[in-house]
């Protein structure tokens, strides 16, 4: 085909689309809903991925946590201190690890204000696993540690709450009381929506000094909430096999009773891109049937585009135009129906992501691969359905076409 052919034809298809321009309308609109929906779903999949992601490296992927299991799905029953001693021994040298307690409800006084918050009974190495950083003050120090001291370090909106004044201000909770050394900078991203993993809102914390060994004091509790350990960065890829190896001297050790939980945010992860990727190919599959159906309308068209045509396309075989000719006519049709189905779609795809980012705050990231995807599958499927009726036009017998009209 010459280029003077091409624009003989895109000047024919033009004026088909105007005379038929309703009903082209609904065959690309219907190719405009496969992409736009296309673009969405993958996008809304994409960006709930992301932030999922990003909420599981705030928990450490190179991290373990072996939580324990009561009644009533609480905190602090289940694991004993002999495990926390029998855990160490079997990790590597360079790998931390650290025990606490939680009890929640608390409500720490001060001055007359009084907040919620969780108490937290933690082990020298707890702070540097959680990746916990200091607005002001100074953490437990080791001699804190060993001896117990009435020192505490508080998180953010406690401090907020209470009006603390570092050193001086004693808060008091459940008859007890500490001396405020240390506040927490504000910790975003502390929560993962995953029912798998017992969280602790840091801004609403007070960690005290734990000790291991019983002893007649105060901040001495027998039973653990939590194990946590963190391996170093470069080891991180060994922390699958850690777990299973935990998990496997656990099961000897309870001899089968699941009154805990060996938790890896890497392995969670993991299970979360998988659960995504099902998810995406559902959401491809809808729209990929919401594409078909636009082809089925574009290749409805076209047959009527024929059959409304028959004497003109028989004239055109008679004069000497080629079946080949009258295939890429017609296939010229399909794909410019099919392409403004397509920058239908595209555009509306973007103004749905864009405002279901700005108004509804849902985690969306555009999707590049629907963008490349969406488009380019809708011009295949225009094309495909557009193929029968272009050789349906083309394997006509002139002589019969004329003798109709």
């Amino acid at each position: 085909m010459n280029l003077s052919e091409l624009k003989y034809d895109l000047y024919d298809t033009s004026l088909a689309i105007k005379r038929r321009w309703f009903r082209s309308a609904l065959s690309s609109l219907g190719v405009a809903i496969g992409v736009a929906s296309l673009i969405v779903m993958l996008s809304i999949s994409e960006g709930t991925l992301e932030k999922t992601t990003q909420q599981y490296h705030h928990l450490g992927l190179n991290t373990l946590r072996i939580q324990s299991l009561g009644n009533d799905n609480t905190f602090g029953r289940g694991i004993s201190e002999a495990e926390f001693i029998d855990i160490r021994k079997q990790l590597p040298s360079m790998a931390k690890v650290s025990a606490f307690i939680v009890q929640d409800n608390a409500k720490p006084e001060f001055n007359g204000r009084s907040t919620s918050a969780s108490l937290v009974y933690a082990s020298q190495q707890w702070a540097n696993i959680e990746k916990l950083s200091l607005e002001k003050g100074r953490f437990l120090s080791p001699s804190d540690q060993v001896s117990g001291a009435s020192f505490c370090v508080i998180g953010y909106q406690i401090d907020q709450s209470l009006n603390i004044d570092l050193y001086k201000s004693v808060i008091s909770f459940n008859d007890y009381s500490c001396t405020v050394v240390g506040v927490l900078a504000q910790k975003e991203g502390a929560f993962v929506e995953n029912t798998d993993i017992h969280f602790i809102d840091f801004n609403r914390v007070i960690i005290l000094p734990f000790k291991l060994h019983p002893q007649d004091n105060r901040f001495t509790l027998g039973q653990l909430s939590e194990i946590s350990i963190e391996m170093p960065e470069t080891d991180a890829d060994n922390i699958l096999s850690l777990s299973r190896e935990l998990k496997e001297s656990l099961v000897k050790r309870y001899q089968g009773l699941l009154n805990y939980q060996v938790v890896s945010p890497l392995e969670l992860l993991n299970k979360e891109k998988e659960s995504q990727l099902s998810f995406s190919l559902i959401m491809m599959s809808i729209s990929v049937m919401t594409l078909l159906v636009g082809g089925i309308g574009i290749m409805n068209i076209m047959l009527t585009h024929i059959s409304e045509q028959t004497r003109e396309i028989g004239l055109r075989l008679a004069v000497g135009a080629s079946p080949q000719r009258i295939v890429n006519v017609f296939l010229l049709h399909a794909l410019i129906i099919s392409m403004l189905g397509c920058f239908l779609g595209g555009s509306l795809g973007l103004l749905m992501v864009l405002g279901f980012e700005l108004f509804l705050d849902w985690p969306i990231k555009l999707s590049v691969f629907a963008l490349v995807i969406g488009p380019l599958f809708s011009l295949i499927t225009g094309l495909l359905f557009g193929l029968y009726p272009a050789l349906r036009a083309s394997q006509m017998d002139p002589i019969i076409m004329l003798k109709e009209f």
